[in-house]
């Protein structure tokens, strides 16, 4: 069985991190992006999720620089974007170890180009909460899992220091279907990541309380032991 994983998130925007304020503490106050995910590689972090915002029509172009100077010295895996098979492919030959699906689940079609572009085990498949029961993404994640896709990322919110019923209900429904479980959006509390990874969640993505100063990464790095 894979060691539990804590994924530093970071977001850019036309060549910067994307916040709302960093914790003076954090990161030496810096909003470049590369500068970041050294700052991660440093302390240790195996992957780095990345995620390209803003992007309105076109290929992401932050993403392929980050991905050229990190030496592939850490496993970055980028969302944000990937809306068709040509941006697949790009991030794909620059080096991304894992692409983030989720806009294409809401197009089977699309969806289907990329699982012909991408290896199966290079794909992690972005299910929001809210979405579970929407009839496309029912079908996207059964024809990803045709394909041999493992992963899913269960996309909060996960703001309670407890995880709700209905939200222990969704990890198991994808466990049950052998999926290889994922959990971001929100989560600001220890507590938190301690009752996911109990539940048997496999990587806990966090960004923006990494950067407020509401967890650090030392504090959570033990549960990963």
């Amino acid at each position: 069985m894979s060691p539990f994983e804590i994924v530093p998130a970071i977001s850019v925007a036309y060549g910067r991190m994307v916040t709302d304020g960093i914790h003076p503490d954090a990161l030496g106050n810096s909003n470049n992006p590369l500068a970041v995910l050294w700052y991660w590689i440093s302390r240790g972090a195996r992957r780095v999720h990345v995620e390209e915002v803003g992007l309105a029509n076109g290929l992401p172009t932050t993403i392929p620089a980050l991905l050229l100077g990190c030496g592939r010295l850490v496993s970055l895996q980028v969302g944000g974007g990937i809306r068709d098979a040509r941006t697949a492919r790009l991030l794909n030959s620059h080096g991304a170890a894992t692409l983030v699906l989720h806009h294409c689940l809401t197009d089977p079609g699309v969806l289907s180009q990329i699982l012909h572009t991408v290896a199966p085990d290079q794909i992690l498949m972005a299910v929001g909460l809210e979405e579970i029961e929407d009839a496309l993404v029912v079908r996207s994640v059964e024809l990803a899992k045709r394909y041999g896709v493992t992963q899913v990322l269960l996309s909060g919110p996960w703001h309670a220091p407890h995880v709700f019923p209905y939200q222990v209900d969704a990890i198991q429904r994808f466990q049950a279907q052998g999926f290889r479980v994922w959990a971001a959006g929100g989560i600001q509390h220890v507590k938190t990541v301690q009752c996911l990874k109990e539940l048997g969640a496999a990587v806990v993505m966090i960004g923006r309380a990494l950067y407020h100063g509401t967890l650090t990464y030392q504090n959570l790095k033990p549960l990963m032991q």
